[in-house]
């Protein structure tokens, strides 16, 4: 049975009614809130700030707005609202926030001291004394560190970030199992807590368990992809002697910044290494030392890019510019030398070895013994003497 016009025009008000609360949620409280959970801490700010103007006094508007202001890392403006909400009504979390702001600004003193006001005013915050006990650990005083993790989980024995710091205290005692097991109380607790993750896999790096390391990581980027955890990502992968899935690693870091020239350079450089793809490698690494030409390890790999042409004037011209800027590195003497070699200038060769020998005789025999790349000196009669 067709619906009669007064049912028609219901239905179209029910839908619009409806159509009006999905698209402009019930206030500027509720908007400001999923605009935050989305990221978009820009139009929260401009929906609690529509609060403030029909309640002046709202101390936790004040805080929330803070709050946002953090998240975009500016800090004065997060300071000014927490202190406007402090002037209202004092709260354990506000003074947490601030010394939260003077932490990140080096000044621990002024840091602890908002960390302990927030303790006098609340006892049962757990935060606060978790922030003391990073405080402690930064300061290598691991005694207090721990006694403070602890009382935190004293207040909340499932608050997942004191079982993080212990983790890190331990980690920095060389006690990398009862680190382990920290870490993976806090993970119990906090199943998408990256750092966690990350710092569990920063042990089996250190432990040289790399495969095991591999797996943790990749967890940690799953959750979170961050460029720092990517990189260590990719620096595994090296170590497993795996190229292809390193040079993954640093096109997924291009994909997220195009422009970061530490992923272009070892994005390079491998490339150079396994002596493919030279032309995209040529490109990368000319970019990156187009964006910092003064970094003596980029200044390295466009030397390599031209040494893999076979324009060794212009490879020795790079190498002597990047020595210039640092003559303590090993390597690059001898891609130096690599180099001289190529150009048929055997003593400057020789002497470049002699120079990295020098400064690391150790780790230079090693690569000129056992790497690919330095097989030219290696069988070369006239480095006998030196190796």
């Amino acid at each position: 049975m067709p619906l009669s016009r007064k049912e028609k025009i219901i239905y179209t008000i029910i839908g619009l009614i409806i159509l009006f609360f999905l698209v402009y949620p019930f206030e500027p409280t509720e908007r400001a809130r999923r605009y935050y959970k989305q990221g978009k801490y820009e139009k929260a700010i401009e929906e609690y700030k529509k609060v403030l103007e029909k309640n002046p006094e709202s101390h936790t508007t004040y805080y929330d707005i803070g709050v946002c202001y953090r998240e975009l890392g500016q800090y004065d403006k997060a300071m000014e609202y927490f202190e406007k909400s402090i002037s209202i009504k004092p709260t354990a979390e506000a003074y947490n926030e601030i010394g939260g702001i003077y932490d990140v600004k080096d000044n621990l003193n002024k840091a602890e001291m908002y960390y302990r006001k927030a303790i006098e005013l609340e006892h049962k915050c757990p935060h606060p004394f978790y922030n003391l006990g990073l405080i402690y650990r930064d300061q290598h005083d691991y005694d207090n560190a721990i006694s403070y993790f602890e009382k935190a989980l004293k207040i909340d024995p499932e608050f997942s970030l004191s079982y993080y710091g212990l983790g890190l205290v331990y980690e920095d005692k060389g006690d990398y199992k009862e680190a382990i097991q920290f870490y993976e109380k806090a993970i119990n607790y906090e199943s998408e807590f990256a750092e966690a993750y990350f710092r569990k896999g920063c042990i089996y790096l250190k432990e040289k368990k790399y495969k095991k390391a591999v797996d943790i990581i990749k967890e940690a980027i799953k959750i979170n992809p961050k460029i720092e955890h990517q990189f260590i990502l990719a620096f595994l992968y090296n170590e497993l002697n795996k190229p292809e899935k390193e040079i993954s690693v640093y096109k997924d870091i291009l994909k997220s910044d195009p422009n970061n020239e530490d992923a272009m350079n070892h994005l390079a450089y491998t490339y150079l290494e396994q002596n493919t793809n030279l032309n995209e490698a040529f490109q990368l690494a000319q970019k990156a030392y187009n964006l910092e030409p003064n970094n003596h390890n980029i200044i390295d790999t466009l030397a390599f890019a031209y040494y893999r042409k076979g324009q060794y004037d212009k490879a020795i011209l790079l190498y002597k510019k990047a020595l210039d800027i640092d003559d303590t590195i090993a390597e690059i003497h001898l891609h130096l030398a690599l180099a001289y070699l190529k150009n048929n200038q055997l003593d400057k060769a020789k002497q470049q070895v002699k120079e990295a020998i020098q400064i690391d005789k150790e780790t230079t025999l090693d690569m000129i013994n056992n790497e690919k790349l330095y097989k030219d000196i290696r069988k070369n009669p006239a480095f006998e003497d030196l190796l």
